[in-house]
C-alpha cells in the first residue's frame, strides 16, 4: 500500500486528477451496474457522466504513460548517441595528439620528458604553452597555465616515450626558459 501511495505522490497534478476521475467514474459505473443506492434511482444522466469520467481518466493516464515511455526511450537513445560522439571525439583527439608528439620543439620535448620521468601526471610548473596548444597538456585552471595535467593518452604511452627519448639528458631542475609561455 505504501509503494502505491508513493507512486501516487510522484504523479503530476494532471495525473492525479485523471486517476481520481478514473477511480470515481469506475466506482460509479460499478454502483450503477449493481443497482446500489444512490444510483438505484435510474436517472438517465448519471450513467453517461460516470462513463465519461472513467473514459476521461483512462485517456489522460494513457497519454501520460505514452509520454513517459517516449521520454525514457528518447533519453536512452540520446545518452547512447552522446557516448558514441564522445568516443569518436576522443579517437580524433588521440590521433591529433599522436601527430603533435612528432612536432614538439626541443624545449617542449625536454619538459615533457622531465615530467614523465618524475612520475606525476598533474604538475604545477611553468610549462611551454605549446604543450597545451598541442593538447598534450590540459589546463586544470584557467587562471594559470602552470596548473596542468598531462593528457591520459600521452600518459598511457609514458614507457614507450621514455624509451624513445632515453638519450635526452635532464638535470635535477625543471627545464625552463624565460618567457617559455609565449612560445
Amino acid at each position: 500500500m505504501e509503494s502505491f501511495l508513493a507512486l501516487i505522490r510522484s504523479f503530476e497534478i494532471k495525473n492525479k486528477l485523471a486517476l481520481m476521475s478514473l477511480a470515481f467514474g469506475g466506482v460509479a459505473l460499478f454502483l450503477i451496474a449493481n443497482n446500489v443506492w444512490p444510483f438505484a434511482s435510474g436517472e438517465i444522466v448519471t450513467a453517461p457522466l460516470a462513463g465519461l469520467a472513467t473514459l476521461f481518466g483512462a485517456v489522460v493516464l494513457g497519454v501520460n504513460v505514452a509520454y513517459y515511455i517516449g521520454e525514457f526511450v528518447s533519453s536512452f537513445f540520446a545518452d547512447h548517441k552522446a557516448k558514441e560522439k564522445a568516443a569518436t571525439d576522443r579517437v580524433k583527439l588521440n590521433s591529433d595528439i599522436d601527430a603533435n608528439l612528432g612536432t614538439l620543439t626541443p624545449i617542449q620535448q625536454v619538459q615533457l620528458m622531465w615530467i614523465m620521468r618524475n612520475g606525476t601526471q598533474r604538475v604545477d610548473l611553468p610549462i611551454d604553452y605549446g604543450l597545451i596548444q598541442k593538447k598534450i597538456a590540459v589546463q586544470v585552471s584557467r587562471a594559470s597555465f602552470q596548473h596542468v595535467d598531462i593528457d591520459g593518452h600521452v600518459w598511457a604511452q609514458r614507457d614507450a616515450l621514455l624509451a624513445k627519448w632515453a638519450s635526452v639528458k635532464l638535470g635535477p631542475e625543471f627545464p625552463s626558459r624565460p618567457y617559455g609561455w609565449m612560445a
